[in-house]
């Protein structure tokens, strides 16, 4: 209502959340009816915008910055001194908490981690942030929206999981794409470029500018590859 929203479309999303009702089956045995008391429709064209809406008036602060995607959010923070980005943190979260609170919206302090990026050999000794009373415990490296962030942003890490995703996945289609499979050169370089590659690519806007060590390793795995695709000799 707030934002302007006609009351009649209103009254159409109300009766589109409430009255809703789950099963739960296991093997053959279905649960009796229970009633969803909050939510949206998993799977639903409109569950999305309306989670947005429900979530445009976190607050907002100079000194942090919010990276939401779904439920996921992230809470940076900039400042020379590492103790300064702990009392900003720390800040913001006194914030979020009463916003928290008043949207009912629960918080598992056990799934939210803290991680200080710096290339500074040494870090001090520095004080948990808190979320409702229970502390924030401080990681050194964090796997978030499917990349692995590391204290220098160096993604080593990242990159040879990458790498053993990649290779297993080339294993599982051994029959397709080795040397000696008849199937055309064209048809395995599909496979490759639609199911081996992306294993190994993913979130490359992200850490692309990783070390010349990095993508060197990327790309004999490539060329070993494209080896076998095209029978290349070594």
């Amino acid at each position: 209502m707030r934002l302007g929203v006609l009351a009649q479309f209103i009254k159409i999303l109300r009766s589109y959340l409430t009255s809703r009702n789950f099963q739960v089956r296991v093997n053959h045995i279905i649960s009796s009816p229970r009633p969803i008391l909050s939510g949206c429709a998993q799977g639903s064209l409109i569950s999305p915008t309306l989670f947005n809406i429900y979530v445009n008036d976190i607050p907002k602060a100079n000194s942090c910055h919010l990276a939401i995607f779904a439920d996921d959010t992230s809470i940076l923070t900039q400042h020379v001194n590492p103790y300064a980005t702990i009392t900003q943190l720390q800040h913001y979260i006194s914030k979020l908490q009463l916003w928290l609170v008043d949207w009912k919206i629960k918080v598992n302090p056990n799934k939210c981690a803290c991680l200080l990026f710096t290339k500074k050999p040494l870090v001090p000794s520095l004080p948990n942030l808190q979320i409702f009373g229970q502390p924030v415990p401080r990681v050194y490296q964090y796997k978030y929206l499917g990349i692995i962030l590391d204290p220098k942003l160096s993604f080593n890490k990242h990159i040879s999981d990458a790498l053993t995703k990649a290779k297993y996945t080339s294993q599982k289609l051994a029959s397709l794409v080795a040397r000696w499979s008849t199937l055309p050169i064209k048809h395995k370089l599909l496979l490759y470029k639609a199911i081996i590659r992306p294993a190994m690519m993913y979130g490359s806007q992200v850490w692309g500018a990783t070390s010349t060590t990095n993508i060197r390793r990327l790309q004999v795995f490539q060329n070993k590859q494209l080896m076998h695709v095209v029978n290349a000799p070594w």
